[in-house]
């Protein structure tokens, strides 16, 4: 009774949640709140998401996208289970785009649509395996749309091999997490699966799946084994200098990098059928990155070193993180002390990478708001006017403290005279969602 109260009680009034710490009772609750005729936060979850949907042609939707997708991304991290009552609405905002030809669908930016909830579909992690009947739907109707996507041609090659990738990442973590929910939504596409895998043999979250789910469904259907990731031989040979490192021969998984190679071998697939779902999934490894393989990166954004060469580490920070964002979690010490730092084109490279870090983990936003007050306090204009030039996204995802940073800013716009005054103004834009 205890618990129904404080369920009932977060749906009229989710602010709540600052006073309750312990809602661990929520997911179990889940019935309770996606049955529930009202919440408070169901206009601001649907004028978000309508927003998301409008796609249209120009920078003006890429830029409103962007920041609409903050604001989602800070409500699955806050309060995901009331998001995830609108997600049959996410299913149905995603049906009757696939239908056009590539061109229009490009020009029209429909992928962007899809690569934002994707990315949220992921933060939604674990609370959208929940055994609910309204999430659970809203889940397969979502993956079909996704599974239609890639059957559509509506696609470039790369912007398959995209797709795929996040796709087969997500439903790599559904397998593992939720295997028999996640055999009922999935075997119907074994065929698919089979497909894909003739075109992206190196992928290995969809080695998984297909070995899973094809493997489970037929016993008479034999795919080769995954195999396994091979070790970087530069790595264990050495290089022949840090200068002449990148990161992209780093730590690399193979669904990273050519997607068209061919298997090397069928001969050493097994052919035993394991008839059981759970027994034929691989728990999806966190990061691939070690210490030490990335050691020599780190030395060389060390205080002191040439400008040159910490530049260069940020330039393939960039690239690499665009497909590896957990690649920065080694980073990120030097990056918040980069913020502040002589060089502007290390600043803004920093701070961008900092952001993305942030956008991939919401949840930890509030760590760096002393390092963004930091920044605002220093002495050194060129350092305030690029803190500020960054401030509007990370106020979205760390709103509890946005009264602190908006009053710093605007302590510096009216009494320092710092040109702070359009940053200050898109942050009360995006809080008001302008």
């Amino acid at each position: 009774m205890t618990a129904q109260f404080f369920v009932h009680l977060y749906l009229a009034q989710p602010r709540v949640m600052r006073s309750i710490k312990d809602f661990r009772f929520l997911p179990s609750s889940s019935s309770v709140i996606s049955q529930s005729s009202r919440c408070q936060l169901d206009v601001l979850c649907h004028r978000v998401l309508t927003t998301l949907a409008d796609s249209k042609p120009g920078k003006e939707y890429e830029d409103r996208a962007y920041n609409t997708s903050l604001l989602l991304k800070k409500l699955a991290c806050q309060h995901p289970m009331l998001l995830l009552r609108h997600l049959p609405m996410i299913a149905a905002q995603l049906r009757g785009r696939v239908h056009l030809k590539s061109k229009e669908f490009t020009n029209q930016q429909h992928l962007l649509v899809f690569s934002h909830v994707l990315a949220l579909l992921d933060l939604l992690r674990p609370h959208i395996f929940n055994q609910d009947k309204l999430i659970q739907d809203g889940l397969r109707d979502t993956l079909d749309a996704y599974f239609a996507l890639i059957q559509a041609g509506c696609l470039h090659n790369k912007e398959l091999a995209a797709i795929v990738t996040k796709v087969m990442a997500f439903l790599h973590h559904f397998c593992a997490e939720s295997p028999d929910q996640a055999f009922l939504v999935l075997h119907k596409h074994a065929s698919l699966f089979q497909d894909l895998l003739q075109d992206f043999p190196a992928l290995s979250s969809l080695q998984c799946v297909v070995g899973a789910v094809c493997l489970s469904s037929s016993t008479q259907s034999v795919v080769p084994s995954p195999t396994p990731t091979p070790e970087d031989t530069s790595m264990k040979e050495g290089p022949t200098s840090d200068a002449d490192m990148s990161l992209e021969s780093v730590g690399e998984d193979p669904s990273t990098q050519n997607f068209t190679e061919t298997l090397e071998s069928k001969e050493g697939g097994s052919d035993r059928i394991q008839p059981k779902f759970r027994s034929m999934i691989t728990p999806p490894e966190n990061s691939t990155w070690t210490t030490a393989q990335l050691a020599p990166f780190v030395q060389r954004l060390a205080p002191g070193q040439p400008v040159e060469d910490v530049l260069k580490v940020l330039t393939d920070l960039d690239e690499t993180s665009k497909r590896r964002v957990d690649i920065l979690d080694h980073f990120v010490p030097h990056l918040v002390r980069l913020l502040s730092g002589e060089t502007s084109s290390c600043r803004t490279q920093a701070h961008s990478l900092l952001l993305r870090h942030i956008r991939q983990n919401p949840g930890n936003a509030h760590k760096f708001v002393d390092a963004y007050m930091d920044c605002l306090n220093s002495s050194e204009p060129d350092v305030v006017l690029t803190t500020a030039k960054f401030l509007p996204q990370f106020i979205v995802l760390d709103s509890d403290h946005s009264d602190l940073l908006l009053q710093k800013m605007f302590f510096l716009a009216v009494y320092d005279a710092q040109d702070v005054g359009v940053p200050l103004m898109q942050s009360m834009q995006l809080l008001n969602l302008n």
